[in-house]
């Protein structure tokens, strides 16, 4: 399996015919108010060659109104021709042009198990600790010990994570998690660029 998302969105790309493209992952719903916009948007003719939407998340069956998740938005409808995704996870939608911003959100309900949270945050690590490689950044003890604490205590308290109850606890923590793995698996080939297993 491919595991460039980068260059996944860029074959999707290739294939739309149509002048507008949205881009969304299957655990993402477009809501009627957003889909009324964006009809509306994309129907006039203005000086936008794409826009940003902001996401609500809900996990495990809740609404996440504050902490690092707290109104993420993302470029994700955009003309065909104006530009290209780059990087390989945390992928971008790279145009060239004017960027605008949709008033209706985006509906995103990723991991609704603590074991799904918890597998995809170990998958998506090793992804990043590839790109972080290869962009030539590099990982240190310094960075495993304290660049989580650093995460857990920017979502949990100065993002108001903590507002969120025990979900926000989680979430700050499994992404506090992440930061650690991705770091570690990074140095993990630093010291040694022959493994392919992290």
């Amino acid at each position: 399996m491919d595991e460039n998302f980068a260059s996944q969105r860029n074959f999707g790309l290739s294939k739309v015919n149509s002048r507008w493209v949205l881009f969304l992952d299957a655990d993402e719903e477009v809501g009627p108010a957003l889909r009324s916009e964006i009809l509306s948007t994309i129907s006039r003719e203005g000086s936008c060659v794409g826009f940003c939407i902001k996401r609500v998340d809900f996990i495990f069956g809740r609404e996440i109104r504050f902490g690092e998740l707290k109104d993420a938005m993302f470029l994700r409808l955009a003309r065909k021709t104006a530009g290209k995704w780059i990087r390989e996870v945390h992928e971008q939608w790279e145009i060239v042009g004017r960027v605008g911003t949709l008033k209706e959100k985006l509906f995103h309900y990723p991991h609704q198990t603590l074991r799904e949270f918890i597998g995809h945050v170990n998958f998506m690590s090793t992804i990043h600790a590839k790109s972080n490689f290869i962009e030539g950044k590099r990982s240190s003890i310094f960075k495993i010990i304290f660049w989580p604490i650093g995460k857990f205590i920017n979502g949990w308290i100065f993002k108001l994570g903590f507002l969120d109850g025990e979900e926000g606890f989680i979430i700050s923590l499994i992404m506090s998690f992440h930061s650690f793995l991705a770091w570690s698996k990074l140095l993990r080939w630093q010291t040694n660029p022959s493994l392919k297993n992290l």
